[in-house]
């Protein structure tokens, strides 16, 4: 699967996030079709799997303008076309300020944001 998140679709700004299909690229599926009229910006985003037990979970994060704010979405991709949002937050972020934010995989899974203030 290949993943890909953009800010404009039709014309239209949102949030909008894609499943393209590797061996079939007409089967396009969205995972998130959110539309907000707003900019984004410093986005990031991150996979998990849990060998074990096949668990897979896909993090996005990124900066909304005017609402000033950074959101981090974490989903369960495990089975297909059963996607959910496990888990959602959202912090205060100046648009003006610059915000990264990475994800921890060999340590412990935490995801971190920086900026000028600190994580």
């Amino acid at each position: 699967m290949f993943y890909v998140m953009c800010n404009k679709f039709n014309e239209k700004l949102g949030l909008f996030v894609l499943k393209i299909h590797m061996n079939d690229y007409s089967k396009c599926t969205y995972l998130v079709r959110w539309k907000n009229k707003l900019d984004i910006s410093d986005t990031c985003m991150s996979f998990l799997k849990d060998e074990n037990t096949g668990y897979k979970e896909l993090i996005i994060g990124f900066k909304i303008i005017y609402i000033n704010t950074y959101n981090l979405f974490c989903m369960d991709i495990t089975v297909d076309n059963k996607e959910s949002i496990i888990f959602r937050h959202e912090s205060f972020q100046l648009w003006e300020s610059p915000c990264n934010g990475l994800l921890l995989k060999n340590i412990n899974r935490d995801f971190i944001s920086l900026n000028k203030m600190g994580m």
